[in-house]
């Protein structure tokens, strides 16, 4: 199953590494191609490398084979690395057995010492996905509250549209935000670490409405309250408030007072000297409904842009009704 290169690269770092090696079949057995691969990995490297049933609970895609140097997995692989993905592996391998030989990653984050699952969604002749795997595999090594799983969205279609995945690599850190492309493993550290910032939901938003993650991001403002989308809104573009729009209507529709904290900071917004920011945010205004955003709104209908003008009459007519 391995070639001959990389299980000799394997075998040496088992053989030569401080630490064991522990492969954690989750939701296999040895008939199954990971299980299959874990045991030939045993036979190979010996009695520093053992073999135990894992829990598949911990994977969002199972079956799949856990590596660690001892207890629960800290990296997990949905599917038998081939291609590109065989270096990550192997390097894997070579770190959790031998240790991380720079110490960029070894600061006392507080936000990295709390337990954490980073998941790189990837697909078989992705160029650049193994290197996204790479990066995360450093970090979880590196910071043994970090869980990695490497997921194979061809495989398990059902969790890329679940995830609501547009591209890969996309690394999603606890299920919230996303990573698209490759980052390195030390901005991937520092985006975990951001985990203990007030502002880090902003940051999620914002990642969310990058990578395309819509229905993630309207369950976030449903969730965490109005603030991430004022702040978006605030640094926003034209292209930018079409998405945002489209989130807000989908969070009033489940709750139709759901956004009502954002009027106040939005309000401040009627007088920017960008007509475009103008007549959306009136739009915004209208689309929340509270009545307090009414004299703001009543000010642009003398507004020197006759769009915006008529955006203001619009809806202050739905405000009457």
């Amino acid at each position: 199953m391995l070639d001959p290169e990389s299980r000799n690269e394997i075998v040496s770092s088992v053989a030569y590494g401080e630490h064991p090696l522990v492969l954690s079949l989750c939701g296999c057995d040895a008939d199954n191609p990971l299980g299959q691969l874990a045991i030939e990995i045993r036979e190979s490297c010996g009695a520093k490398v053992t073999v135990v049933a894992g829990d598949a609970g911990l994977c969002r895609a199972a079956p799949a084979l856990g590596l660690s140097r001892c207890g629960a997995p800290q990296l997990l692989w949905s599917f038998v690395p081939e291609s590109g993905y065989v270096r990550p592996f192997v390097r894997g391998v070579e770190l959790l057995t031998c240790g991380e030989p720079t110490t960029q990653l070894n600061e006392d984050h507080e936000a990295l010492a709390a337990p954490v699952k980073v998941e790189v969604l990837t697909a078989a002749g992705c160029p650049h996905c193994p290197q996204a795997v790479m990066s995360a595999i450093r970090v979880a090594v590196a910071h043994s509250a970090v869980r990695t799983e490497v997921i194979d969205i061809g495989i398990h279609k059902d969790i890329a549209e679940r995830l609501g995945v547009r591209s890969v690599p996309l690394t999603v850190v606890d299920g919230g935000l996303s990573i698209v492309g490759i980052p390195t493993a030390e901005e991937l550290a520092k985006h975990i670490a951001g985990r203990l910032r007030p502002d880090f939901n902003n940051e999620v938003f914002v990642s969310l409405m990058s990578s395309g993650r819509l229905s993630a991001a309207v369950a976030l403002l449903r969730d965490k309250g109005a603030e991430p989308l004022v702040t978006a809104w605030q640094g926003s573009t034209t292209a930018d408030r079409m998405g945002l729009l489209l989130i807000a209507e989908r969070v009033l529709e489940i709750n139709p007072r759901a956004l009502d904290s954002a009027v106040v900071e939005l309000m401040a917004l009627v007088d920017s000297g960008d007509a475009a920011l103008r007549g959306d945010t009136v739009d915004l205004l209208g689309q929340i409904g509270d009545p307090r955003a009414r004299p703001a709104i009543e000010r642009l209908l003398a507004d020197p842009n006759p769009d915006v003008a008529e955006i203001a009459k619009e809806v202050l007519e739905e405000l009457v009704h």
